[in-house]
């Protein structure tokens, strides 16, 4: 089927001080969609998330702390971005090839609705909210890959080597996005192997050879399983015959580090593990 192109005629609350709603209509699947900003910059527009929302449950697949965190993250898999969008790819253009690219698209036939909100700054003078995107042909909520996409604020940082031990162990998991002033070296442990152990150089180097544009330094360094791009190497939290026990990651903080790290976390989910097994008939 044709890729469809259409405005997004559902916006609601535009205004200064405003939680806004953008609703893309259900049924098809979302390659992606581009939110405009009028007279709002990406740093005013904050606490953006992406919701599923079925006849018996509302559920949170992504969240940004503001426009620009959504900016850099985009920036970094080589996205198209402009400074005046909030852009959502759930089609992966970096990967491998089409098939790979297209197993996370977002199906939601299913859905009662598909929802972005965010707030936008108060003060702000004659703000103006738009959107647009590329749909293709109908898909279940049920039968694609999911990129869940989990946000962590992670207090009481101290230089030198800080542990993380409470980030949640489900489906497989496609990066890690440790964002800190001086991210200088991470460690990832899963239950007794070490699955990276990299400094802040060889990271950066490791990012390359898998063409993404790493972080710059004073933003944030990424543990990523997809640079390769296929999703077959994302790492496995828990299968039919496995589950992961313990995990631990460090991150190494040099002397100009920020109190407070912001971790990403991006998981490849399944409907059904996000909304439970009594919610299958949504979809």
């Amino acid at each position: 089927m044709a890729r469809i192109r259409e405005e997004i005629h559902l916006v609601q609350n535009v205004g200064a001080g405003q939680r806004c709603l953008v609703s893309p209509s259900v049924g098809r699947t979302w390659l992606d969609f581009h939110i405009e900003l009028a007279n709002i910059t990406l740093e005013q527009a904050t606490d953006i998330r992406v919701l599923l929302v079925s006849p018996t449950k509302t559920i949170t697949l992504w969240e940004f702390k503001d426009g620009e965190e959504l900016f850099q993250f985009n920036q970094r898999y080589k996205r198209r971005v402009d400074e005046g969008k909030l852009s959502f790819y759930f089609r992966r253009p970096e990967m491998e090839n089409e098939g790979q690219s297209m197993a996370t698209a977002l199906g939601t036939g299913g859905l009662q609705a598909l929802r972005v909100e965010f707030n936008i700054a108060p003060g702000v003078a004659n703000p103006g909210v738009t959107a647009w995107g590329r749909k293709t042909a109908n898909r279940a909520i049920s039968s694609g890959i999911l990129q869940y996409i989990v946000n962590h604020n992670i207090g009481g940082q101290a230089e030198g080597d800080n542990y993380f031990d409470a980030l949640e162990k489900r489906d497989r998991i496609a990066a890690i996005h440790v964002l800190n002033e001086n991210v200088t070296a991470l460690n990832l442990k899963l239950d007794d192997a070490i699955v990276y152990d990299l400094t802040r150089v060889r990271g950066v180097f490791d990012e390359q050879m898998g063409d993404r544009t790493p972080y710059d330094s004073s933003y944030g360094m990424v543990i990523d399983f997809t640079t390769a791009g296929v999703l077959d190497e994302s790492l496995v939290m828990q299968g039919s015959n496995y589950q992961a026990q313990q995990m631990r990651l460090t991150a190494t903080l040099g002397a100009e580090y920020s109190g407070t790290s912001r971790v990403l976390v991006e998981y490849l989910s399944t409907w059904v593990s996000l909304a439970g097994a009594n919610t299958q008939r949504a979809a």
